[in-house]
This record gives structure tokens, C-alpha cells and sequence, in this order.
């Protein structure tokens, strides 16, 4: 296995030994490299600290990864490499130093640039991770890489204080901006929210606190890009901050988290509570009212239905009365239109006593039991009985069969 001293100088270009078991220290003599476009020596067990001499890199374009390694420290050399634009992955390592602000002058740096620790997800579950002890505040300076356009981390380290408002400027950035556990404090810049086109956005568990600026909240809910926006989760969104050199003075007006109760949100839930139940009541109102008019409708129609049956009752009581066979009584009420005349029809075996009953208007019309013939008797001959005790009679033939009873008269009374 070569080493890195024995390189040829002059002609090496690119370096390329990605989980070769290295170990140890990286050798001074890499600064010797100075036509190398790439170097890539990641998952190797690299120790100590990078040396300064990386500086001499100077035509470092492509690829720059010392991933998954052992280092102790970044030197502030890196700030020379400018024209590295694919990519800067120290990600994995011992680092426990602060971010070097020359960082920052990689101003051409166009697709990954990753600080910090790892985690591995399989199935929805966090199955391996691993933190950088990587401490000190983020540097405002890497709003300078404005042609970054695919990734941007720096999690799982002890990362704290505010979010630079500098990020505003990674305006290119479409992928990913992950920021996540670490120890970052402070409202979240309004700037952030110029990010339109960022895919996953994660800021979650740290300190950050007050609300989602309006901005930020219209990429969560508006962008067609959006595919994971976490800024909410282990923070403390809604509570205000408790020190005020950590706001932002550009800080614009803010609106609750739509994916965390806050104050603005806990309104509109009420309000939304109390339409419901004004809408339900509302309902079982007309509901209740529309059963009431169909009881009593119904009701209305049981009543008429039932004055109907009382009053043809006593109709046909009459008539079944009035044809009864046998009867020994009847009698027959007419209102004439010139006057009142009242006609009976008594039927009596004895004449005198028919007669004795028209001509005393006042005596009862009913004949006694004695009077009736049995089943044998006839009528007798009609008489007629007008105005005052007058009278006429009538013959008439004889009615029943049997033995022989005598004829009886039919008499008419009549009074004016």
C-alpha cells in the first residue's frame, strides 16, 4: 500500500483510496500535491489533525472528503482551496474545534458541504448514530456560498447560539439544509424563508424558540418542493425567548407554526370549536322543528278523521233503527219551507186512543204495551188528523198472518 509521501509530486492528480485502512497521521507531504483536482480518502482511521500544508492545494477543484475519519481539527488553511467546487465532506470525525470562518471564502463551492455527525435510518428507525463534538457558533461567513445548490450539514454536533441570517443567501440551494440536534438558540431568521425551492429543511431538536416567521411557514405550506420540513419538533416554538440578544433586529411579523399549537393557532381552533356547535345546534333546531309540524299535522288528521266518524255515527244509527222489522213505533220529522208542521205515524189496535193522542198534542205519541197487537195484528184503516184535533181515516188492508186479530186504523195527526 503506498503512502501518502511517496506520491509522485508532478504528476499526481487525484487521490483516491476510499476505506484503505489507513491509519495514523495524515504526512506534511501532502502539501506537495499541487496539481491534484481530488482527493478522497474517506472511511480510513485517520488520527491527529489535518495538517496546515493542505493550503498548497491550490487546483483542488472536484473533491475534497475526508469522511468518516478520526481528525482532531480543521485548519484555517482550507480557505485557500477556492477554486474546490464539487464538494467539502469532513463529516464523521473527532473535529473538536470550532468552524473555521475561511470556510467561507469557498465561494465557488456548488454542491455538498457536510460538518458534523451521522445517523443511519432503516425502515423508518434509527439504527446508528454517531455525533461530532464540533463546537463554537455557525459563522455568518457561509452565507458566502451562494452557489451551493444540493446539500448544506452541519448536525449532531455542540453547535449553539443563533442562526446566522446570513443563510437568507442560499438562495440556490434545492436539496437539503439540515441544521438538526444541535445546540442552536434564537428566533429563526426571517430570512430563511427566501429558500423556495428547498426540499427538506431540518432544524429540528434544538433550542430555537418564538415563532415560525411567516415566511418560513408559507415554504411548509405553499412550496411544490417542500418534501420535509422539520423546524417545530424538539423545539421550543410558540414560547418566546427568554434572552433578547438572540432576536434577530430584522426580525419581520410572525405567525403561529401551522404543525404546533401557538397562541394565533389556539384562537382559530376555538373558533373553530365553537362554529361546530353553533352549527350543530342550528341543525337539531330545524330538525326538531320540522318533526314538530309533522306531529302535528298528523295530529290535525286524526282529529278531523275522528269528527268525521262521530258524526256519521248517529246517521246510521237512525236509518238501522228506522228499518228494523217489527218496530211498533214510527215517526218522521218535516220542516216545510210555509210554516211548521209536525206529521206522526202511530200505529195503535185501538182508535180511540190513536185519536186521543193527535187531538192532545201534549200527551205522549208512544202507544202503551197494551194497545200493540202481537204478531198477528194488522194496521188499522188510515186516519188523518189535521189542523186543530181534526182527523180522517183511512182504510187500509189487512197486514200479518195468523189467527184472526181485528184490523187496526192508521192514523195521521198533523198540527200547524
Amino acid at each position: 500500500m503506498p503512502t501518502l509521501s511517496r506520491l509522485p509530486a508532478a504528476t499526481t492528480t487525484y487521490v483516491v483510496c476510499d476505506a484503505c485502512e489507513y491509519t495514523g497521521a495524515i504526512p506534511t507531504e501532502i502539501g506537495e500535491l499541487t496539481q491534484v483536482t481530488i482527493v478522497n480518502l474517506a472511511a480510513n482511521d485517520f488520527t491527529s489533525s489535518l495538517p496546515s500544508e493542505v493550503g498548497q492545494l491550490t487546483e483542488m477543484r472536484d473533491l475534497f472528503s475526508f469522511w468518516d475519519n478520526s481528525l482532531s481539527s480543521l485548519p484555517t488553511e482550507l480557505g485557500k482551496l477556492t477554486k474546490l467546487s464539487a464538494g467539502l465532506d469532513f463529516g464523521l470525525n473527532s473535529v473538536a474545534s470550532t468552524v473555521p470562518t475561511q470556510l467561507g471564502m469557498l465561494k465557488q463551492m456548488a454542491e455538498n458541504f457536510n460538518l458534523g455527525g451521522e445517523e443511519w435510518v432503516v425502515h423508518g428507525e434509527i439504527v446508528n448514530r454517531l455525533r461530532s463534538p464540533l463546537n463554537g457558533r455557525l459563522p455568518t461567513e457561509l452565507g458566502n456560498l451562494q452557489k451551493i445548490t444540493y446539500s448544506l450539514q452541519v448536525r449532531l454536533t455542540d453547535l449553539s447560539g443563533p442562526i446566522p441570517t446570513e443563510v437568507g443567501k442560499l438562495t440556490k440551494l434545492t436539496y437539503k439544509f439540515m441544521l438538526d440536534q444541535n445546540s442552536l438558540s434564537g428566533a429563526i431568521p426571517t430570512e430563511l424563508g427566501r429558500l423556495e425551492r428547498i426540499q427538506l429543511l431540518d432544524f429540528s431538536n434544538n433550542t430555537l424558540c418564538d415563532e415560525i416567521p411567516s415566511q418560513v411557514a408559507s415554504i411548509m405550506i405553499n412550496s411544490p418542493f417542500a418534501q420535509g420540513i422539520h423546524i417545530a419538533e424538539g423545539n421550543r416554538i410558540g414560547t418566546a425567548c427568554d434572552n433578547s440578544k438572540t432576536q434577530h433586529p430584522t426580525a419581520a411579523p410572525s405567525v403561529a407554526n401551522p404543525l404546533t399549537p401557538g397562541p394565533t393557532m389556539a384562537v382559530t381552533w376555538w373558533i373553530w370549536v365553537v362554529g361546530t356547535l353553533v352549527g350543530l345546534v342550528v341543525a337539531a333546531g330545524c330538525i326538531a322543528h320540522a318533526w314538530r309540524r309533522k306531529h302535528r299535522a298528523a295530529a290535525a288528521l286524526e282529529l278531523l278523521d275522528r269528527a268525521q266518524r262521530q258524526t256519521e255515527a248517529p246517521l246510521l244509527s237512525s236509518s238501522s233503527d228506522s228499518s228494523t222489522s217489527g218496530s211498533s213505533t214510527s215517526s218522521d220529522f218535516r220542516q216545510g219551507g210555509g210554516g211548521s208542521s209536525l206529521e206522526m205515524a202511530v200505529w195503535s189496535s185501538d182508535p180511540s186512543s190513536t185519536l186521543a193522542s193527535a187531538n192532545n198534542p201534549s200527551s205522549s205519541l208512544s202507544p202503551s204495551p197494551s194497545s200493540l197487537s202481537g204478531p198477528t195484528a194488522s194496521p188499522p184503516p188510515s186516519t188523518s188528523v189535521s189542523g186543530s184535533g181534526s182527523a180522517s181515516t183511512s182504510s187500509s188492508s189487512g197486514r200479518g198472518g195468523g189467527g184472526g186479530g181485528g184490523g187496526g186504523e192508521e192514523v195521521y195527526a198533523s198540527w200547524e
